[in-house]
């Protein structure tokens, strides 16, 4: 038998959004109402996290996210609730 741990918080419980550089591990963590303007190199080490030209795709995903947390997490009255469904791994 396997048990699988769910951890389902709502848009609201969002307190950051986090990027973690792959190559030191440094992490950056920004507001989720927004992340104007995003760093694009790492402060710890300077490698390039995301290319700084405007039709590059991560960025434009990033400015993508950034803009529905900020319109979700502002949105009183919607008829639903949005959650984030995560497996939870215990280390």
């Amino acid at each position: 038998m396997t048990i699988h741990n769910r951890f389902c918080p709502e848009v609201s419980d969002i307190v950051a959004v986090q990027i973690e550089c792959t190559h030191c591990h440094a992490t950056i963590s920004y507001p989720p109402d927004g992340w104007n303007p995003i760093t694009l190199k790492c402060p710890n080490c300077a490698v390039t996290l995301v290319t700084p030209m405007p039709q590059a795709k991560e960025l434009m995903a990033l400015a993508e996210l950034s803009s529905a947390l900020k319109t979700l997490r502002s949105s009183s009255d919607l008829p639903f609730k949005l959650r984030l469904e995560f497996d939870r791994q215990d280390r």
